[in-house]
């Protein structure tokens, strides 16, 4: 199967997945599908290849490992576009404060690391740094990752009865990056995906 073929897949897997997800089963207006739902694909895109990328990186095979950080940077590229052409009260409460003026705490937390992840990323792709200081800056964007996605799920992530059987994108999305973490501690890598 051809990298495109496997990206192709990997990104219906994610649309699938928040369509039954918000669509479906949460049922968001399917008006929403276009911005707010392919925002979240496109999220659930960049952790995934994400992933990918750092199994590339570890196993040494470099060109996958170029492929795959290039479809998590562009995917998270485009992912903040659109969060910051839907930021609002009405598409994301929990980030505003109540009188829907300005973003609380939460909401300027969650912009800030995401703003700093892809400052990381562009880092890694513009700089094509050496193995050891590759693998330490895809170390730092897993915890800036990390520090996004936590307070975007929190309480909810720790509470299963409001998933409805369909855990939040933004929790699958943090497994996936812990996982991409602990291949780069345990594993490390000795070249460069440039």
């Amino acid at each position: 199967m051809s990298q495109n073929s496997k990206l192709a897949l990997l990104f219906l897997s994610c649309l699938a997945y928040a369509i039954l997800r918000y669509n479906v089963v949460f049922e968001v207006d399917w008006s929403r599908l276009p911005g707010y739902v392919i925002n979240k694909t496109l999220a659930f895109t960049s952790v995934a290849s994400l992933l990918l990328a750092t199994l590339s990186f570890v196993r040494l095979h470099s060109p996958q490992a170029k492929f795959w950080g290039k479809v998590s940077f562009h995917s998270a590229v485009l992912h903040t576009c659109l969060s910051l052409a839907l930021n609002s009260p009405h598409n994301y409460p929990a980030f505003f404060r109540e009188s829907g003026d300005f973003l609380n705490l939460k909401g300027q937390l969650i912009f800030l690391s995401g703003a700093l992840g892809i400052w990381v990323y562009w880092i890694l792709f513009q700089t094509h740094p050496k193995a050891d200081r590759f693998r330490q800056l895809k170390v730092l964007s897993c915890l800036i990752m990390a520090a996004h996605l936590i307070p975007m799920g929190i309480p909810k992530w720790v509470h299963p009865s409001t998933w409805k059987g369909m855990p939040q994108i933004s929790l699958l999305s943090f497994a996936l990056v812990m996982g991409s973490l602990v291949v780069l501690l345990k594993r490390g890598g000795t070249k460069t995906e440039g």
